[in-house]
């Protein structure tokens, strides 16, 4: 059995035209009749700097179209189908301060500074809201599109800062 690029043999060849399994192996095949050598790219972990840092800022500005596009999908996406629509951004924060309120005024008693306990309530969720909703629904969108991130080149933190985003605005509806 002759020997061919990453160590496959003879057996991994298909049957009929010789043609290598992959589209990968059929390349390097070529590269090395052609005697050229594939080249090599070395990925190392980045190092932190500044320069490092304002450069990768300068490609998410580069890409702001693409945060303002995703950030509106993801907002249409959310209240396309809802019955009360943007309302549901401000009723969803009343409603649970007034469940908290009911609740938590009957069990016990917490000082407030003479601040209206609903108030209180409102000022704590909605800071919250805002927080849990946008890691949770970055990290799931990170999960939902890996053909997005795998098939097209774009600044990988555009995905989860779309979602904070969108969350955003829904909390400063909400505010």
């Amino acid at each position: 059995m002759s020997e061919l690029p990453h160590g496959a043999t003879d057996s991994s060849v298909a049957g009929s035209g010789g043609a290598l399994a992959s589209s990968a192996d059929w390349q390097a095949e070529a590269a090395r009749k052609r005697g050229q050598a594939r080249p090599v790219k070395i990925i190392r972990p980045p190092a932190f700097s500044v320069g490092a840092l304002f450069r990768g800022v300068q490609t998410l500005a580069q890409y702001s179209d693409l945060l303002w596009i995703l950030s509106l999908f993801r907002l249409k996406v959310r209240y396309k189908q809802s019955a009360l629509g943007w309302i549901w951004a401000a009723l969803q924060p009343l409603a649970l301060m007034a469940i908290y309120t009911i609740v938590f005024t009957r069990v016990t008693t917490v000082a407030t500074g003479g601040i209206p306990y609903p108030l209180f309530v409102l000022c704590a969720l909605l800071p919250w809201l805002f927080f849990s909703g946008s890691i949770s629904n970055a990290v799931h969108g990170l999960v939902l599109y890996p053909n997005l991130l795998t098939k097209m080149y774009f600044p990988r933190e555009i995905i989860p800062l779309s979602y904070v985003a969108a969350s955003l605005a829904t909390f400063s509806s909400a505010a």
